[in-house]
Parts: structure tokens; sequence; C-alpha cells
């Protein structure tokens, strides 16, 4: 908060200082006894918190710095602890842009950013298929026109069809492959 109340807009400082807080809230209650919440809850409710108090700032709580922090931090310290989508669940909660999410995604996911390479790829690929499916609910629920955009959504089954050839198993796959189909039905 002082980086915003000082108009502070070094990448570099905002970005140790984010890291240094997601350390010591996860160590704080990973070292605590008697912790009423697992660390990646902590993590959550410290986000949700510092979303409110900086009003989601671009300088202060930017998402292409913060969606790779918590993606990482998901996989080292918090990997199948918890819901399977909590990571992206609270890149929504926060109202981070579907649209800017996804792209941050991808590109995590084609420039084989550790420590998502080999199997931990996958997961990168079951955030997305997850993100593509709750972006297009929440057009649907609000009647909105599908992905904003027939282009956004061309993209969207391109990204899905490409997310399928790179091995996509089990219920992930069965989602992409119907979130295709819904797709191509509004778009005939």
């Amino acid at each position: 908060m002082i980086f915003e109340s000082a108009n502070h807009r070094s990448e570099q400082d905002i970005n140790v200082t984010w890291q240094y807080y997601l350390d010591a809230t996860h160590n704080k209650v990973a070292n605590d006894p008697h912790a009423t919440e697992a660390p990646y809850e902590a993590v959550i409710n410290m986000m949700r918190d510092m979303a409110i108090r900086l009003k989601n700032s671009d300088a202060t709580f930017s998402p292409a710095m913060l969606i790779p922090m918590i993606e990482t931090y998901a996989v080292e310290f918090q990997h199948n602890v918890g819901p399977r989508n909590w990571v992206p669940d609270l890149f929504i909660h926060v109202q981070f842009p579907y649209e800017t999410i996804l792209a941050t995604l991808q590109g995590m996911f084609a420039n084989n950013l550790p420590p998502f390479i080999n199997r931990n790829r996958v997961i990168l690929a079951n955030h997305m298929v997850y993100l593509c499916e709750q972006w297009y609910s929440e057009c649907i629920r609000a009647n909105q026109r599908l992905y904003d955009s027939e282009e956004n959504a061309a993209a969207i089954d391109e990204l899905l069809q490409t997310l399928l050839s790179e091995g996509l198993q089990g219920d992930d796959r069965q989602q992409a492959e119907n979130l295709r189909r819904k797709i191509a039905r509004l778009f005939r």
C-alpha cells in the first residue's frame, strides 16, 4: 500500500515486496500449529484483502506479475492441496479480466516457464480450460456476447484445440471438447 500511496512504480521493488508478502503469509500459517486455515487459504484471503485495498491498481496489483507468482506458489508449495481450481477462482474473484488471465497463462504455457515444464504444464492447461468454461458461463449468465467478440471466441476455440492436441486427459479433455461444441453451435 505504501508503493501505491507514494506512486512508486518500480516493478522490481513491487515484485520483490509481493514475493516477500506471499512467503511471509505462507510461512506464518504453515509454522503455526494452531492455524485455523491452510496456507493456500491464507494466501487467498491476503490477495482478496489486497485487491480491495489497492483497488486492483495496474502498478501495484498487476495481473502480469501476480498470476505467474501465485501459479508458481501453488505448484511449489500447495500442489494437490485444496480445491483443484482455487488459483483461477482467486483470479476471477479479485476481478482480473478473463482475457488477461487467459493471455497470461497462455504466455506461461507457450514459453515453458519453470516450474511449468514437463508434467506441470498440464496444470496450466487445466486452468486455461477451466477459465474458458467459467468465462463462457459468465457470458451466458449475463446474456453477453460470447467471449466479448467472435474473434475471441475463435481464439478460444483454437486454444482449446491446441490444448487437446497437447494431450489433455480425463475430465479436462471432455470439458474442452464439450466447450468447443458449445462454441461451434453458437457460431453456426
